[in-house]
């Protein structure tokens, strides 16, 4: 005999039930838990109230029922529930199965293509809306990763104060050890042979000379009211220097001040200054300097690599040059220093963050090799001898997130004349200020030099 399952909150009553009955009983009531809360959700518009609408037909086969006392649900399609006098029943003698069948409705849901209608035009479906919220997603990954690189470099100027505290605090340890070694004892001991007390300490400290270090040049009050007079009058669109195809303008100039970031036209117009003090002070290297729009040309991955950038040394001729620099703003937020030393074969990377940039100094070697075929014809010779260098920490390092663009023109300054860095992150107010000065008068304070008049 078959028979149908009932659907009931309750599906299953008898006084009392075997063990494996209830094990089969709360299966059962799960799985139908389950079905009704699907039910349910069909059944019901986006704004969760109810509807009419029925989700299409569902066919459930139901085993046979041989005991009374319960029966599994092998297969179903959900669909919400319907009156008994509206399902239809078919007995399946082959299966020995009873199949349970709810006719779909035709009737469309009109909230439901009301709502859809209404969400259609929401801001937040737009492209638009999308492409600002990446936007702004990014800005702050970038702010989180510059707040990264500044906690790194606080750490590293911290680990260097306590290494520097830890070595004083053993040299004074050692120095008391070697005191108290050659000091006789208090009591008499007939095994030990008093030695006399030194008049002067036996441990000397072995005292290096260290070199005496050139000073920064520092304005003078004549020359700080110049700049002062420069940025206080005027608008700031005024023009203050017009050399080397450049134009500074009062604009510019202010980016010196206080913290804030250098802008292209400042960078690129103090590298030149070093660039014409080379040719005119021949006691000095030869230099080559690049435009801080160069490297972005170079690794542009659209119109760039060295055909991008081929025209852009038909007067410079690198290979008559001993030093070459390349301004590098890295990922778009920070100013580094490359600097390809034709004399050692090197090319270095100099970054006051303390990071190293090994694709950078690849890419510049390949560009190299390709500069000496295109301007030469011929290859660079032994490229293996080249060595790539991250000068990581081992340079002055900054403490704020505004010096960079300062660091890489101190750099350049310091390189250009093969000096070694005697500057930090004290030096930068006042340098700041020079640099002000240097560019308003066309000269470069560390070494008296001024451009002349003839000098383009």
């Amino acid at each position: 005999m078959k028979q149908s399952s009932v659907f009931s909150s309750t599906p299953f009553s008898g006084h009392t039930k075997s063990s494996l009955e209830k094990n089969h009983i709360s299966s059962e009531r799960q799985i139908y838990q389950r079905l009704l809360d699907k039910a349910s959700s069909f059944s019901r518009t986006p704004t969760g109230k109810p509807t009419n609408n029925t989700c299409g037909p569902i066919t459930i086969n139901l085993d046979e029922i041989k005991d009374n006392h319960y029966s599994l649900l092998r297969q179903c399609n959900l669909s919400p529930i319907l009156p008994r006098n509206r399902i239809q029943r078919i007995d399946d003698a082959s299966t020995n199965h009873q199949t349970v069948i709810i006719p779909s409705s035709d009737t469309s849901d009109s909230k439901t293509r009301a709502w859809l209608e209404s969400i259609a035009e929401s801001p937040y479906l737009s492209d638009n809306w999308l492409n600002n919220l990446t936007s702004s997603y990014q800005a702050k990954k970038n702010e989180r990763e510059r707040d990264y690189e500044l906690a790194r470099a606080n750490i590293r100027f911290w680990e260097k104060q306590r290494a520097s505290a830890e070595k004083e605090r053993i040299d004074n340890l050692e120095q008391r050890l070697a005191c108290l070694l050659r000091t006789p004892p208090i009591l008499d001991d007939p095994y030990l042979v008093p030695q006399p007390i030194p008049i002067e300490l036996p441990y000397k400290p072995v005292k290096v000379k260290e070199p005496k270090v050139p000073a920064l040049p520092v304005l003078t009050a004549p020359q700080l009211a110049e700049i002062e007079a420069a940025l206080r009058t005027g608008s700031p669109d005024e023009v203050l220097v017009d050399k080397f195809r450049l134009v500074i303008t009062r604009r510019e100039l202010m980016t010196l001040t206080g913290t804030n970031w250098l802008s292209d036209m400042v960078i690129n117009f103090y590298l030149q200054l070093l660039q014409h003090r080379s040719q005119h002070q021949t006691n000095l290297p030869r230099i080559a300097v690049l435009s801080t729009f160069f490297y972005a040309k170079l690794t542009a991955p659209v119109g760039g690599g060295y055909s991008g950038v081929r025209r852009w040394t038909r007067q410079s001729k690198l290979f008559d040059q001993d030093i070459v620099l390349i301004p590098i703003h890295d990922r778009g937020m920070h100013w580094c220093l490359s600097c390809i030393d034709l004399r050692v074969k090197t090319i270095t990377y100099y970054d006051s963050m303390g990071s190293g940039n090994m694709k950078c100094l690849e890419q510049l070697m390949d560009y190299l090799k390709n500069e000496s075929l295109d301007k030469r014809n011929v290859e660079l010779p032994d490229p293996d001898s080249w060595k790539l260098v991250n000068t990581e920490d081992t340079v002055p390092q900054q403490y704020n997130g505004s010096d960079c663009g300062v660091f890489l023109c101190t750099f350049g300054e310091f390189i250009s004349r093969d000096a070694s860095f005697t500057f930090s992150q004290d030096d930068m107010p006042g340098i700041r200020k020079r640099m002000m000065y240097e560019i308003l008068t066309q000269q470069l304070l560390t070494t008296n030099f001024k451009l002349i008049d003839s000098d383009k």
